[in-house]
């Protein structure tokens, strides 16, 4: 029982009460296990398969279970991964509902769920809805936790990216370094998680055209994830993406070019060649090619990029330019 408690926790999200083995719980938590096992090796697909297995399983335990609730939130976050996003929101909205039915509006099971629906409303670009499940999300947090807790200081910092996105920088660093305080508050100054933090000042700082403050907050970022994740994850693909546009804006070609084409070679050893995040980084490359007068490889990643693009139209998916730093598999959905 307390390995099961400790197999939903990891996935993202408290466990609530939880039956005895003999009702299908072991067959749940091996594939739980095996999910976790896969997203830690960025292998997204492997994830996938496993969690549906969970979810089979999940599906008997009855319609409020937790454990239901908690795969179907799990499986919205594989599916963001993926960059299949109508599946992220189908998942999220799921998860909410189980969770509202069963525990009422301001169980703190809920806040995960809400800000992870959140999320994929400011990908689209609806931002009135995305700050509303955000701050519903940082209420319950509040409420339940206090206002120094660490769920507290994610939440604060998801809402800072979304003001980010809205290009309201006063309140976006105001939400970000209450985020911060937080952590250091709490002891958590250099983890995978604060390292979003610190991605996302950076973030603002170059949209303020200052891409000489951003360098040293993306090179934190940077070394705690190489340090927290190791070379190869995608997180850390993202930091050195966001590194290079600084050295780009700079000047410096050669520090970029190295660091963009080791994030191209980790997004696309550890997604799809369409996946949006390759779109992202062979966009900018191709920037940069043009500029160090490569422009057969511009025109190349160009094409690609306009490919991967016009396949998710539908869905905006392209749209996102900030990582809220709450995938599942470090830093986790909270």
């Amino acid at each position: 029982m307390k390995k099961l408690a400790t197999l939903v926790c990891l996935m993202g999200l408290s466990s609530g009460p939880v039956e005895s083995a003999n009702d299908g719980s072991d067959s749940w938590a091996r594939a739980v296990r095996a999910a976790i096992q896969f997203r830690n090796q960025s292998d997204y697909s492997g994830a996938e398969e496993m969690l549906l297995v969970a979810l089979d399983q999940a599906k008997g335990f009855g319609a409020e279970d937790p454990r239901l609730a908690t795969t179907c939130n799990n499986l919205g976050d594989i599916y963001r991964n993926l960059g299949r996003y109508r599946k992220a929101e189908k998942f999220y909205r799921r998860s909410i509902l189980i969770w509202e039915k069963a525990q009422g509006q301001t169980c703190l099971e809920l806040a995960r769920p809400l800000n992870n629906l959140a999320v994929l409303c400011r990908n689209q670009r609806q931002y009135a809805k995305a700050e509303r499940l955000h701050r519903r999300s940082l209420a319950i947090r509040v409420e339940v936790l206090g206002p120094d807790h660490p769920d507290v200081a994610r939440s604060l910092n998801n809402l800072g990216v979304l003001y980010l996105s809205q290009q309201e920088y006063a309140k976006a660093e105001h939400s970000l370094r209450q985020a911060l305080a937080i952590w250091q508050k709490t002891g958590e100054p250099n983890t995978t998680e604060v390292a979003w933090c610190w991605n996302n000042l950076g973030l603002l700082y170059f949209n303020r055209e200052q891409p000489k403050a951003s360098i040293p907050l993306f090179e934190r970022a940077v070394a705690a994830w190489e340090r927290n994740l190791g070379p190869h994850h995608p997180t850390l693909a993202r930091g050195l993406a966001n590194l290079a546009r600084c050295y780009v804006r700079l000047g410096r070609h050669a520090d970029a070019d190295s660091l963009y084409s080791r994030a191209l070679a980790i997004t696309e050893t550890a997604f799809q060649p369409d996946h949006p995040d390759v779109g992202l980084i062979l966009s900018n490359y191709a920037v940069l090619l043009r500029q160090m007068k490569r422009k057969a490889e511009a025109k190349k990643y160009t094409r690609r990029a306009k490919a991967i693009v016009e396949k998710h139209a539908k869905d905006n998916l392209l749209h996102h330019t900030v990582d809220v730093g709450e995938l599942l598999g470090q830093p986790r959905n909270r």
